[in-house]
């Protein structure tokens, strides 16, 4: 069963639960973000403008940390469609990520930044790539080929979870800034490039090994930059 038909089985199922009950009334009238509808709080959840989804997903998932699995099964059928509709498009391996979204939900640690559907959807996937690897934190160097990969190592996830101009915007306003090195904003912007690392000049001779360690450096400092300072106040 591909995501896809799992998104459709489980959207029917939270839709028959919902009206069933009062949950949706409860909801709403307990938080003023959430309206009594299913189609609206999907939408609003996937909404790429961060107002608008951004106060209903962190109600939601706040009620899914505390046991409530409607939520919780809604918030999961929101954001599994992004996937389903990648893997439609790109293939790739997706058999246990379901788990391990939804695991990233229920134990997501703070829903107060503005990028809270990236920073579960990130979770994620750095989840379901471990589970496909060896160890907890190796990566294989075959998919050093191309940065980003095809396949979603932790390296490139966030940025590919932010859209690219922004994240290039960012890159170069923290260099301004002097919170990123002149190197590592450069390795940042071949991550969101997708450069191929063949046709970059300062990677020339340097082994799989020494350019994803680069790149590994930078994404994290971005990573951290953008959740606990740059994110959270300007473009989240």
């Amino acid at each position: 069963m591909n995501l896809q038909q799992i998104t459709t089985d489980l959207d029917r199922t939270i839709r028959r639960q919902l009206r069933r009950t009062d949950t949706l009334q409860k909801w709403a009238s307990g938080h003023p973000a959430l309206e009594p509808s299913t189609d609206a709080l999907l939408d609003q959840m996937r909404d790429l403008n961060r107002d608008v989804s951004h106060p209903v997903l962190a109600v939601l998932v706040d009620l899914a940390k505390a046991a409530d699995e409607h939520a919780a099964q809604l918030v999961f059928v929101g954001l599994l469609q992004k996937f389903a509709d990648k893997e439609k498009a790109k293939g790739g391996t997706w058999d246990q990520f379901p788990g391990h979204l939804y695991e990233a939900i229920v134990t997501c640690h703070s829903t107060e930044s503005r990028c809270l559907r990236e920073i579960i959807e990130r979770n994620a996937l750095r989840r379901n790539l471990k589970s496909r690897t060896l160890g907890s934190n190796e990566v294989s160097l075959d998919w050093a080929d191309r940065i980003p990969s095809n396949e979603p190592d932790p390296e490139s996830v966030v940025v590919r979870l932010v859209a690219r101009e922004e994240v290039l915007a960012m890159v170069d306003r923290l260099a301004r800034e002097q919170r990123v090195t002149e190197a590592t904003r450069r390795v940042l912007h071949h991550i969101a490039a997708g450069s191929d690392r063949a046709t970059v000049a300062e990677f020339a001779g340097r082994s799989a090994n020494t350019i994803r360690t680069r790149c590994r450096r930078a994404a994290r400092t971005l990573d951290n930059q953008q959740l606990h300072a740059v994110l959270g106040a300007a473009v989240a």
